[in-house]
């Protein structure tokens, strides 16, 4: 029975060496959400931690000893989302997977290492797809629209787990259909040393591999006491994962390395019943300290992002560093007759705020911020639009801080991160803000500006005087009569009251701006001051 259980798990795992993930935003919602502004930078709760001294566990340490003045670095990352699809008067087969852009060039093996998963991965898993679209193409002909079992689907989503100046973590699901009566969702995972590129194995973080087995048997079975297992023993069948009795299908653990501990991930059939579903397990370093190697963990405390995936579970943390278990979900309250959610829910051990809003998707990230625990649940609605519902959680409460229109860019810092919003001031066009978050949670603008991302212009049918500015958009005190047929480039804005342009001569301006309708520019209305404006609907 056990080489029966090891072999199935390890088809299992060689399934999911092939994958895809999710997309960053690059849009955001106006209109009815607060915008996100401000001119001076404040300090993040006076960049102290106020945590738990993990490392000693007889003692909670004052204010003062758990004051940090230095911590970690975080990677400036990002997933990119490449799209597929097989079509014959009908969808046959649709996929999708990522990979990863990494924005700093500060690590260069990581940039070796991760230039060459990318390659590696994108020309196994396309050829993967491609086969998938071969097969299901010969399927579709051969028994027809009628008989097909389709559509075929590839799935894959990826999320930052970690991403520091320690560890690059990764975590893939893949959901894969091929016909049949259900598909089937597996986890693949990568952890990367961030110094040497190269791949971080289990036994360098969890040093005490022989008690492994025990604790998470009873993890497992206290987190899903109802799951129907394949063995009587989890104890004895992971005992084979760290000392294989099948040398040629040897079962091997899926995990991430986090901030605050190790997470286990189970695929279908792994462990318990097509029924079950798949199962995800953290054990924190606050409470099993003796079992990993503290380097990990000692530091990773202070500013971090972690994306939840998207399956129901949620996630396990140790919110306050007490040495017990905290567990987060955030799961929509679907509507099958109008195929949105009307509103979802927010929980931490049983605590539930229920949120009245919208949408068709979610992205949740749980963002440390010194010494406070934030959800940033974002929502996609009509046109991808995005915002993002910001809650504060602590062990026992849950408290919605507000709604931010925009969605998440290159998010793993929370004291440095990009928000990109959709404006529609003079014209539509998304544009970027680098931000904080701040002392009630909600980002802030560093700057207090977006930058323009798009290459957008107007070109005047009327003369307008507008306010000069130098190189810096600091305004100079001057301005000057632009005449009808000036070309406008879009450097930055507020979102709302002002947009700041380079003019075709090379002068830069600002133009005073409303959100009433029609738009006005310095006063004048903006449909009769220019050939065009370029408005999305």
């Amino acid at each position: 029975m056990k080489k029966g259980i090891s072999a199935i798990i390890i088809l299992v795992m060689i399934l999911s060496m092939i994958g895809c993930g999710t997309q960053n935003v690059e849009s955001g919602e106006t209109g009815k959400q607060d915008s996100i502004l401000a001119v001076e930078p404040q300090p993040i709760h006076e960049s102290s931690s106020e945590q738990t001294d993990k490392t000693n566990t007889d003692k909670q340490p004052t204010k003062e000893e758990s004051t940090k003045t230095d911590g970690p670095a975080y990677l400036d990352i990002s997933l990119e989302t490449y799209w597929d699809n097989e079509y014959e008067d009908m969808v046959l087969m649709n996929a999708c997977y990522n990979s990863v852009n990494l924005h700093t060039g500060d690590y260069p093996a990581l940039t070796d290492a991760v230039n060459k998963f990318n390659a590696e991965y994108i020309s196994d898993t396309q050829g993967y797809i491609n086969e998938l679209k071969e097969n299901v193409r010969s399927e579709y002909e051969e028994y027809g629209a009628q008989n097909f079992m389709g559509p075929y689907e590839y799935q894959s989503r990826m999320f930052i787990k970690r991403a520091d100046d320690e560890a690059l973590a990764i975590e893939e699901l893949v959901y894969s259909y091929e016909g049949g009566a259900h598909g089937n969702s597996f986890f693949k995972t990568y952890n990367f040393d961030v110094q040497t590129g190269a791949e971080i194995a289990l036994e360098n973080v969890v040093i005490d591999k022989d008690s492994l087995p025990g604790i998470l048997e009873t993890e497992i079975t206290e987190k899903y006491p109802d799951l129907t297992f394949w063995t009587d023993s989890l104890e004895e069948l992971f005992r084979e994962y760290i000392v294989p009795t099948d040398a040629q299908y040897p079962p091997t653990f899926t995990w991430t390395l986090g901030y605050d501990g190790v997470t286990f991930y189970f695929s279908d059939y792994e462990i318990g019943s097509y029924a079950d579903g798949v199962q995800q397990v953290t054990l924190c370093y606050s409470e099993y300290p003796q079992i990993f190697d503290d380097r990990y963990f000692k530091n990773a405390d202070e500013n971090y992002v972690i994306a939840f995936d998207d399956t129901w579970y949620g996630m396990d943390t140790d919110l306050n560093g007490d040495g017990v278990t905290d567990y987060i979900s955030v799961t929509r309250n679907y509507d099958i007759d109008v195929d949105y959610s009307e509103s979802f829910n927010v929980t931490v051990n049983g605590n539930t705020f229920t949120q009245e809003t919208y949408c068709y998707d979610l992205e949740t990230y749980l963002v440390k911020s010194g010494n406070r625990h934030y959800l940033y649940v974002q929502r996609t609605v009509e046109n991808d639009y995005q915002s993002v519902c910001v809650f504060e959680i602590t062990e026992i409460s849950v408290e919605y801080m507000g709604e931010f229109s925009g969605g998440m860019s290159s998010f793993t810092n929370s004291a440095d991160f990009e928000v990109v919003r959709r404006m529609d001031v003079l014209s539509t066009y998304s544009a970027l803000a680098n931000c904080y978050v701040g002392e009630d949670g909600m980002p802030v603008e560093k700057e207090g500006v977006y930058q323009v991302q798009d290459e957008i212009s107007i070109t005047s049918t009327v003369e307008i005087t507008a306010d000069l500015l130098d190189e810096e958009g600091n305004l100079i005190g001057d301005s000057y009569a632009f005449p009808a047929g000036t070309d406008f480039q879009f450097m930055t804005t507020d979102g709302e009251t002002f947009a700041d342009m380079l003019a075709d001569d090379g002068k830069r301006c600002r133009f005073y701006t409303g959100t009433d309708w029609p738009p006005t520019v310095n006063g004048m209305n903006a449909d009769e001051s220019f050939e065009m404006l370029w408005y999305a609907g």
